[in-house]
C-alpha cells in the first residue's frame, strides 16, 4: 500500500509539475503575445499623433506669422534698404570689403565644410555677385565678431546703412521668435529676384539671389518659386530633410508662406525647422522617466523618407555614438560617404538608410506589425503607420529587438523546467518516506470506523503522525461526539415530535402519525361542521406593520380555539379570514348541533372586543351543517389534517350567503337545537337545505332578570 500510494502521489504531483509549466509557458507567451500587439503599435500611434501635432502647431505658428502686418512691414522695409546698398563708398573700400569676405570663406568657412565632405569645395561656389550682398555679407559675417553659429547675436553693423537701421529695429524680436519657436533661422525674401534680404543666423544664403545666386538649386529656393507661383494668404509650404550648403551640409527643413500686402505679393516668410524638436518627440518613449519601460533597453521609435532614409536620430547613435559607428562598419551596408557624415554632422538623417519589409509596408498600407531585420541587422518587432504630414511623405516606425521581447518567455521556460526537475527528484524522496509514515494512523481510524459502523459510539482515535493525520484524528473524534450528540437530539426531538403532533392532531390521529401511519381516513356518521368568516380582516393590512397585524389574527384564533375546546369543538384548520371547526370527530357527541351553534354564538360576542382593541371594526357571519364527514390525513410526506365531503361544502356554503352578524343553519341542523335557540327561516335554498338564522330567545329566571 506504501509503494502504490507513493507511486500515485508522486505520478499526480509529477503530471501537475508539467501540466502547470506547460500551461504557464503557453500563458507567457501569449501574454507576451499580447502585450507586444498592443505596445509597439499603442507607443507608435502615440508618438505619430504627437508628431502630427508638432508639424500642425508649427504651420499653424508659421501661418500667424505671415498674416503679421509686422513681418508684412519687415519684408518691404528691408527690400527697399537692400536696393539702396551700398551706400557710396569708394572702390577701394569696396575691395577691401570682397577682401575680408573672401576671407572668411577661405579661412574660416570652406575648411569645416570640406573636412565635413570630405573633398574640397570651390570657393566660387559660395561667391555673391551683387555689391549689396557683398556689403551686408562683410558686415553681419565676415566681420561680426560672433562666431558661426552665433552671428545673430550682432544687432547693429554701425555700417551706417538704412538697412541697418531696419535691422536695428525688427531684428530683436525675430530673434525672440526664432529661439521662442525653436527655429534654425528666419528669413525674408523679396520676390522680384528672391534675394534674403534678411536673416536671423547671417549664414551664407544670407543676401544672395535664390533665383540666380549661388544656392539657386537648394530646396530653400525651390520652396520659393513654388509660393510664388501658387502661394495664397495663410497658405503654409514644406520642404522635406535636404543637405543644405550654407548650414554646412546639415540636413535642413523649411517651412514657408507668402506675405501679402492686400492682393500684392511683397515677400516670403521662410523658418529653417530645427532637427531636436523632433528628436525630442522621438527620443521621448525611452529618455523620460517612468517611460523606459515601454520601449526597454533596445526599442526605439524614427521616422523614414521616401527615399528610405532616416528623418530622426537613431537610438544607438544618441546613446553609444561609438557602438553606433562599429555596428554599421560591421554590417558594410553604410556607404563611406554616408558614413563620414553620419560622424562629421553628429546626425543619421538622411544619412542612415532604412531598407526592410516593414518601411516598404509602411509606404503601402496603413499600419502593421511586422517581425523584420532591423538597419542594424537585428532582429525586430516592428509597428509601422505613414505620418499624415501634408506635404511630407513619412513614414513612422517603433521597433524593438525581437530577443529582449521574448526573453521574460525564455527565462520563464528554463526557470520552469529547472524547478520541475528539483521537484520530481524531491518529490520521489518524499513520497516514499510519507506513504510509509502515512499507514500507521491510518490503521487506527480504519479500526474505529468499523468499531462505529457496529454502533459503538464510545470509541476515539489517539491523534499521532503528521500534523494532518491530528486534524483527521481529532475531526474523527469530533464526529463521534457529534453522532453521540446527534443520537441524543434525535431521541429528543421524536419525543417533542410526538408531543406536537399530539397538539396539533387529536390523540388517536397523533398516535397513528408518531407510529408511521401517514394514510388515516375515517368517515364520521353524524358530525356538526361550523365555519367562521371574519368580517373585517381586510382593513387588518392597511396602515399596519405585519407583526401588528400577527398580533391581532394570533388573538382571533387562540380565542375561537379556547371557544371551541369549551364547546366541545375541534379546530380543522384556518384559511385565509376562514376558521374551520367541527364537533363529533375525536368523540361522538349527540348534541352536537348545539355545541356547534353555542360555539358560534360565543364567538360572535368575543371578535367584536378583540377588534375594538385593535382599532378595527371586526364582525363575523358562520354557517353550520349537520350529517357525514369524511376525516383524515393527506398531502403526502407534508401532512395536512383536513374533512371534506357534502356537510362541509353546505357549511361553508352557509357562511359566505350569511350577511355579517349572521349565523345560518340548515334544516338538518335545525331540528337538532333546542328550544331556547330561536331560528328564523330564510327564504332561500344552499343546495336541497332550508336556510335559517340563529336568534337567542329571551328567557326569564325566577328572580326575574332577563337572560
Amino acid at each position: 500500500m506504501a509503494t502504490r500510494l507513493a507511486l500515485s502521489v508522486l505520478l499526480v504531483s509529477v503530471t501537475s509539475l508539467i501540466i502547470t509549466a506547460v500551461v504557464g509557458i503557453t500563458l507567457v507567451q501569449g501574454s507576451a503575445e499580447d502585450e507586444r500587439q498592443g505596445r509597439l503599435p499603442a507607443a507608435r500611434s502615440a508618438t505619430a499623433a504627437e508628431i502630427e501635432g508638432f508639424f500642425a502647431f508649427n504651420q499653424n505658428q508659421v501661418a500667424r506669422l505671415s498674416s503679421s502686418e509686422m513681418f508684412v512691414d519687415a519684408v518691404q522695409e528691408f527690400s527697399a534698404a537692400f536696393d539702396e546698398l551700398p551706400d557710396p563708398a569708394s572702390a577701394a573700400e569696396q575691395r577691401e570689403q570682397r577682401k575680408r569676405l573672401a576671407a572668411y570663406y577661405l579661412d574660416d568657412f570652406l575648411p569645416v565644410l570640406e573636412e565635413r565632405r570630405g573633398e574640397g569645395v570651390p570657393p566660387l561656389t559660395f561667391w555673391v555677385r551683387r555689391d549689396a550682398g557683398v556689403a551686408l555679407q562683410d558686415t553681419y559675417i565676415a566681420s561680426n565678431p560672433f562666431p558661426f553659429g552665433e552671428k545673430d547675436l550682432l544687432t547693429d553693423g554701425e555700417d551706417g546703412s538704412e538697412w541697418t537701421d531696419v535691422h536695428r529695429e525688427f531684428h530683436p524680436t525675430f530673434r525672440d521668435i526664432v529661439n521662442r519657436f525653436g527655429f534654425v533661422d528666419l528669413l525674408l525674401i523679396e520676390p522680384e529676384t528672391d534675394t534674403v534680404v534678411y536673416s536671423t543666423a547671417k549664414e551664407p544664403d544670407f543676401a544672395t539671389s535664390l533665383d540666380a545666386g549661388p544656392h539657386s538649386g537648394s530646396a530653400l529656393a525651390r520652396l520659393v518659386d513654388g509660393i510664388e507661383g501658387q502661394g495664397r494668404p495663410g497658405d503654409v509650404f514644406v520642404t522635406d530633410y535636404e543637405i543644405y550648403a550654407p548650414s554646412l551640409d546639415a540636413p535642413a527643413r523649411f517651412m514657408a508662406a507668402p506675405l501679402f500686402n492686400g492682393d500684392e505679393l511683397v515677400g516670403v516668410l521662410a523658418v529653417q525647422m530645427s532637427t531636436e524638436a523632433i528628436n525630442a518627440i522621438m527620443t521621448r518613449s525611452w529618455r523620460e522617466p517612468g517611460l523606459g519601460g515601454v520601449l526597454g533597453e533596445t526599442g526605439e521609435i524614427y521616422l523614414v523618407g521616401p527615399d528610405e532614409r532616416m528623418r530622426s536620430d537613431s537610438r544607438l547613435f544618441l546613446e553609444d555614438q561609438a557602438a553606433y559607428l562599429e555596428r554599421i562598419d560591421a554590417l558594410e551596408q553604410t556607404e563611406a560617404g554616408d558614413r563620414k557624415q553620419i560622424e562629421s554632422q553628429d546626425t543619421t538623417i538622411l544619412f542612415q538608410e532604412v531598407d526592410n519589409d516593414a518601411v516598404d509596408a509602411a509606404f503601402g498600407t496603413d499600419d502593421g506589425l511586422l517581425e523584420t531585420s532591423s538597419y542594424l541587422g537585428r532582429d525586430v518587432f516592428t509597428a509601422y503607420e505613414p505620418l499624415n504630414v501634408e506635404g511630407l511623405d513619412w513614414v513612422i516606425l517603433a521597433e524593438q529587438e525581437r530577443s529582449e521581447v521574448t526573453a521574460p518567455v525564455d527565462d520563464f521556460r528554463t526557470e520552469a523546467l529547472i524547478l520541475t526537475a528539483a521537484f520530481v527528484v524531491a518529490l520521489t524522496f518524499l513520497a516514499v518516506i510519507w506513504a510509509n509514515a502515512l499507514i500507521s494512523p491510518v490503521r487506527a481510524i480504519s479500526s474505529a470506523l468499523r468499531r462505529v459502523r457496529q454502533g459503538d459510539l464510545d470509541v476515539e482515535v489517539p491523534a499521532r503522525g503528521a500534523r494532518e493525520f491530528h486534524e483527521l484524528a481529532d475531526g474523527f473524534n469530533e464526529m463521534v461526539s457529534d453522532l453521540r450528540m446527534r443520537h441524543s437530539q434525535v431521541t429528543t426531538a421524536t419525543e417533542e415530535k410526538r408531543a406536537l403532533l399530539q397538539s396539533l392532531l387529536p390523540s388517536a390521529v397523533a398516535r397513528a402519525v408518531a407510529a408511521g401511519d401517514r394514510t388515516l381516513l375515517d368517515t364520521v356518521p353524524q358530525a356538526a361542521v361550523a365555519v367562521i368568516v371574519i368580517d373585517g380582516l381586510g382593513e387588518l393590512v392597511q396602515g399596519r406593520s405585519v407583526e401588528e397585524s400577527r398580533e391581532v389574527v394570533n388573538a382571533l384564533v387562540n380565542e375561537l380555539d379556547d371557544l371551541a375546546g369549551v364547546n366541545g369543538l375541534e379546530r380543522v384548520k384556518v384559511v385565509g379570514d376562514t376558521y374551520y371547526a367541527a364537533c363529533g370527530l375525536a368523540a361522538a357527541h349527540l348534541d352536537h348541533a348545539p355545541r356547534a351553534v353555542s360555539f358560534a354564538l360565543e364567538a360572535r360576542a368575543a371578535v367584536g372586543p378583540i377588534g375594538e382593541a385593535a382599532g378595527l371594526k371586526l364582525d363575523l357571519s358562520a354557517g353550520i351543517h349537520s350529517g357525514t364527514v369524511t376525516v383524515g390525513l393527506t398531502g403526502g410526506s407534508r401532512l395536512v389534517y383536513d374533512l371534506w365531503g357534502e356537510t362541509v361544502s353546505t357549511a361553508h356554503h352557509l357562511s359566505r350567503v350569511a350577511r355579517p352578524g349572521e349565523i345560518l343553519v340548515s334544516g338538518e341542523t335545525r331540528e337538532r337545537l333546542p328550544a331556547h335557540l330561536v331560528t328564523v327561516e330564510r327564504d332561500e335554498l344552499v343546495g336541497d337545505h332550508t336556510v335559517w338564522g340563529v336568534e337567542v330567545a329571551h328567557v326569564t329566571d325566577t328572580g326575574g332578570a332577563e337572560q
